[in-house]
């Protein structure tokens, strides 16, 4: 279920309602705080920028050309930033609406909050969102009467929320949304359990089926299996980007072993073996693979190849000044408080014997 309102209004679902994840609209909007609720509202990545939305309001761009390109995005995932920022964006969005339903407190709702200080601004973002949504099977509910409805009493709010699901269209996905969740899903997997691993605060708080989840999707990417879920044009792109994915654990490997020159992590090859055009087997040792980073005192290993395959495919330069940054803040969650620098420094070193060769 998905809510777009200005705060007054928004304010009776978060008093009412326990799970509901916030998300601001607005430039000054960054939660609530009283007696009754602290709430702080998450940003999102994927919202036409303040330079994009003044045009819209002067006359120079037109609002649906912008959001044409975002559903593109949707439809055509890609390493592209900008479209990476939609797929993501709008999957890890749908996801939490769509993998809960059976929670205690409820099904999760989505609460897109505004503020009344520029009618033109939220009159676009509404547009923006609720076409986006629509791509899914998703309606929004902007009027304020049905959320009064909704969360009129809180003992009573879980079971109206069921119930003006399970009563009104769009509400869930529909096929095509299904299918588009999906699609992104799978082009983005890798940034969708790395997003999920750079919530630790600590290497010990991986568990055990995170841990094996995130072990799968590796042997996805680099045996190339991932490829038979997408269709054609996606399949192509999504090629090009495993291919770039083994490569960063390659040089992931040679930089871990300036560090340590016994660390044993395994080798990896990308594809599939052909006999006579088609598929016999792994190229790699996933067997090797899988035991090697599943096995508890591994976990630190796991958590770097995703930040650093990530860091690569976000377009960053090993022992660069970004890649260096947003290294060593992945490993202040280790238990080794030189680790970042010794890393930072030995990937440094790695670029730099790159580039004398």
């Amino acid at each position: 279920m998905v809510f777009i309102l200005k705060e007054a209004d928004a304010t009776r679902i978060f008093e009412k309602y326990r799970n509901a994840a916030a998300f601001t609209l607005s430039k000054g909007l960054k939660g609530i705080s009283n007696n009754d609720i602290e709430v702080s509202y998450e940003k999102l990545s994927f919202l036409p920028d303040e330079d994009t939305i003044n045009a819209i309001k002067s006359g120079d761009k037109k609002l649906k050309k912008v959001i044409k390109a975002a559903v593109k995005a949707l439809h055509r995932p890609s390493l592209s930033t900008a479209d990476a920022a939609v797929g993501l964006g709008m999957t890890q969005l749908v996801n939490i609406i769509t993998s809960n339903r059976k929670h205690k407190r409820g099904p999760a709702v989505l609460v897109f909050v505004y503020d009344d200080e520029d009618p033109a601004r939220n009159k676009i973002m509404i547009k923006y969102l609720t076409a986006l949504f629509a791509e899914f099977g998703l309606s929004t509910i902007t009027k304020a009467k049905v959320v009064k409805k909704i969360f009129k009493k809180r003992k009573k709010a879980k079971d109206n929320v069921i119930r003006f699901a399970k009563n009104n269209k769009g509400m869930t996905l529909s096929r095509k949304g299904v299918s588009l969740k999906k699609l992104n899903t799978i082009f983005y997997e890798m940034e969708l359990r790395q997003t999920a691993l750079s919530g630790l605060s600590d290497v010990r708080d991986l568990s055990k089926d995170t841990m094996n989840n995130c072990v799968k999707t590796l042997v996805k990417v680099y045996t190339a299996e991932n490829l038979q879920f997408a269709n054609k044009k996606t399949a192509k792109r999504l090629a090009k980007k495993d291919k770039t994915a083994v490569k960063a654990y390659k040089s992931l490997r040679d930089i871990l072993k300036q560090l340590d020159d016994k660390c044993k992590m395994p080798k990896v090859a990308y594809g599939q073996k052909k006999k006579k055009g088609k598929a016999v087997g792994r190229k790699m040792d996933s067997k090797k693979f899988v035991k090697f980073f599943t096995k508890k005192k591994n976990r630190s290993y796991l958590l770097l190849v995703y930040a650093h395959t990530l860091a690569i495919l976000l377009g960053l330069d090993i022992g660069g000044k970004d890649y260096n940054s947003y290294m060593k803040k992945i490993c202040n969650i280790f238990d080794n408080e030189d680790f970042g620098k010794e890393f930072v420094a030995a990937a440094t070193a790695y670029a730099k014997a790159g580039t004398d060769k």
